[in-house]
Order: structure tokens, then C-alpha cells, then sequence
């Protein structure tokens, strides 16, 4: 479904006559016309996305993870107040110090902020920034893992069958 824009155009001309006998009761110097302007709104608003990619699915303990995060904006016009509030994961041990690599994409566009075990990743200035129609952000951001991150309950599994007894001598 799309959603359809409208607007209109309206334009009035007037003449005077300035050698007629009577004043015009008739309405006949005057003529307007009116044009209405269509487009789909796709075509003139801003289209903001983002995305999140871990850079691995599975790591040891202690070992550093990352996630890459992206806003682009696919639409037709600048998105203003942008914002962005992602809380990052604080581990099993709440002990996940998240840092901007600042090797990467556009770090300083972002912001970490909270104590380690609640950081949050935001766009600098937090209350919001202009991103231009085809622009993009990104950043990557990197932890350090520990064995405090591992759940530390085991749960046996029984034998699927028992085991027989020896037969007596």
C-alpha cells in the first residue's frame, strides 16, 4: 500500500479596464484555475533503517565479541531527530565493557554511555542528529568476554539405557 501526498496550485488573474462605463458586476474579469500535485510519499519523505550484525555467532570465554551497527536513511529526504538507544548485552557476569573501534565507519557519530554491566550505545548528540536522504552511520562496537559470562549450572544427563549387572560366578 502506498500512501499518496497532495498538495495544490491555484492562481487567480484579474484584468481592469480602465475606459469602461460600468464597473464589472458580472464576474467576467476574473479566472482562476487550480492544479493538484500528486506523489507517493515514499518519493519525498525519509526512510531511516538500521541494523545489527554480531561479528561471530559463537566465541570461547574471553574472547573479544563485536556488533556492527547501521542507520541509513533510503529515502527521498533528510530525517531530522534522528535517535538511536541500544542497550548492550552486559554478559552473564555483568562484566562486558563495551568500546567504539574507532578504526571503523564513523565512531565519533556515537556514544556509550553507563556503567559496565548497563551501557547503552546512542548517536552523538543524543537528542538526535539530521541524516541526510542516502546517508549512512556506522559503527562497531567490541567487548571482552569472560568465563563469568558462561551459565555455570551443569545438569548431568542420565544413561539412555542401564547398564546390566554382571552375571554372577
Amino acid at each position: 500500500m502506498s500512501i499518496m501526498l497532495t498538495g495544490s496550485l491555484a492562481n487567480t488573474a484579474i484584468i481592469t479596464v480602465g475606459n469602461e462605463e460600468t464597473p464589472d458586476t458580472t464576474g467576467d474579469h476574473q479566472a482562476t484555475a487550480t492544479i493538484t500535485i500528486e506523489t507517493e510519499a515514499s518519493s519525498v519523505l525519509p526512510d531511516v533503517d538500521v541494523s545489527k550484525t554480531a561479528d561471530q555467532t559463537t566465541v570461547t570465554a574471553g574472547s573479544v565479541v563485536g556488533f556492527t551497527v547501521t542507520i541509513t536513511n533510503e529515502g527521498a529526504a533528510t530525517a531530522s531527530g534522528v535517535t538511536l538507544n541500544d542497550p548492550l548485552p552486559a554478559g552473564l557476569g555483568n562484566d562486558i565493557n563495551w568500546q567504539i573501534d574507532t578504526s571503523t565507519g564513523n565512531p565519533s557519530a556515537f556514544i556509550i554511555t553507563g556503567a559496565v554491566g548497563s551501557q547503552v550505545l546512542t548517536l552523538n548528540p543524543s537528542s538526535g542528529i539530521d541524516l541526510a536522504a542516502g546517508a549512512s552511520l556506522t559503527v562497531h562496537i567490541t567487548g571482552l568476554t569472560s568465563t563469568a559470562d558462561v551459565a555455570s549450572i551443569v545438569t548431568p544427563t542420565p544413561p539412555l539405557c542401564p547398564v546390566p549387572s554382571p552375571a554372577p560366578p
